[in-house]
C-alpha cells in the first residue's frame, strides 16, 4: 500500500528588513553632548540646559557611541570635531583629530535621521569643515554664540515636527492648500497646493536659522496652524506681487 508524504507548509517568505529607526521616537528635549575639553563641555552643557535639554555627556568618542547605543535616539547629538577616541588616548596636537568625525558618521548609520551638530570652532565658515559626503548636511557650529545654536537647535526641532505629521494632517494642509491656490486664480501660476506647503516647509526650515529671511515658528503655536498660517501668508505674497506685475504691465 502506498504511503502518502506527510504535508509540509511551504517555508515562510523572508520577513522584511526593519526600518531604520527614526528621530520621533527621541526623548523629548534630550541631548548628547560629546566634548572632552572641560571648559567647553560645561559652556555648551550649560547652554544646552538652559535651553531645556536633558544632557547626557562623553568625554571621547568611543564612550559617546556607548551611550547612543545604551540611552538613544536622542533630540539632538552635539559632537566635538576633535574628540579623541578612547579615554586615555595621548593626544598630538600636531595631527588633524577628526574622531568626533567618525563619531558622527557611526551615528548617522544607525539612525539616518538623528538630528547631530558638529562643532568646529577652528574653522570660520562651516563649508569648509571637511567631512564626508553623508554629513555634509550636518549643520556646524564654529563659534560659542548661544545664537547660533539656539538657531540650529530649533531647525532640527523643526525637522523632528516634520517627520512627525501624520497623513490626516498632510492631506488637511493639502486641502487647505489647494482651497488657498484656487482662491488666487491666476496669480497662482499653475503652482498647487502641494507646492504651497513644501514652500511653508522650506521657509519654516530657513526660518529656525534666519527669522529674516524665512519663517520662524514660534512653538507655543501648533506645528499645523503655524504652517496654515505660513500657506496664507505665501498665498498673499504671490496675489500681491500678481498684481504688481499686472500693474506695470497696463502702465506700459
Amino acid at each position: 500500500m502506498a504511503h502518502s508524504l506527510p504535508f509540509c507548509k511551504p517555508p515562510a517568505p523572508p520577513e522584511p528588513p526593519l526600518p531604520a529607526p527614526r528621530n520621533i521616537n527621541a526623548s523629548p528635549k534630550s541631548a548628547l553632548l560629546v566634548e572632552n575639553d572641560e571648559s567647553l563641555l560645561n559652556f555648551w552643557r550649560r547652554s544646552l540646559t538652559d535651553e531645556g535639554y536633558a544632557v547626557r555627556t562623553a568625554a571621547n568618542s568611543e564612550e559617546g557611541l556607548r551611550l547612543f547605543r545604551d540611552c538613544g535616539p536622542f533630540m539632538v547629538v552635539l559632537i566635538d570635531y576633535c574628540v579623541p577616541q578612547r579615554r586615555g588616548l595621548g593626544i598630538d596636537f600636531l595631527a588633524p583629530l577628526t574622531h568626533g568625525i567618525g563619531l558622527a558618521t557611526a551615528i548617522k548609520e544607525i539612525n539616518p535621521s538623528q538630528g547631530i551638530i558638529v562643532a568646529a570652532l577652528d574653522y570660520w565658515n562651516a563649508v569648509e569643515v571637511p567631512r564626508p559626503q553623508q554629513l555634509m548636511h550636518v549643520p556646524v557650529l564654529t563659534d560659542v554664540s548661544n545664537f547660533q545654536l539656539r538657531g540650529l537647535l530649533e531647525k532640527i526641532e523643526v525637522e523632528r515636527r516634520i517627520e512627525m505629521l501624520t497623513i490626516p494632517e498632510l492631506l488637511k494642509l493639502r486641502r487647505f492648500g489647494d482651497f488657498r491656490v484656487r482662491g488666487i486664480g491666476r496669480a497662482a501660476r499653475g503652482r498647487t497646493g502641494e507646492d504651497l506647503l513644501g514652500e511653508a516647509i522650506l521657509r519654516t526650515l530657513i526660518g529656525a536659522e534666519n527669522t529674516q529671511k524665512g519663517r520662524h515658528w514660534n512653538r507655543d503655536v501648533d506645528f499645523v496652524r503655524h504652517l496654515a498660517g505660513a500657506m496664507q501668508s505665501i498665498c498673499n505674497c504671490w496675489k500681491r506681487q500678481f498684481n504688481e506685475i499686472e500693474a506695470h504691465l497696463v502702465s506700459e
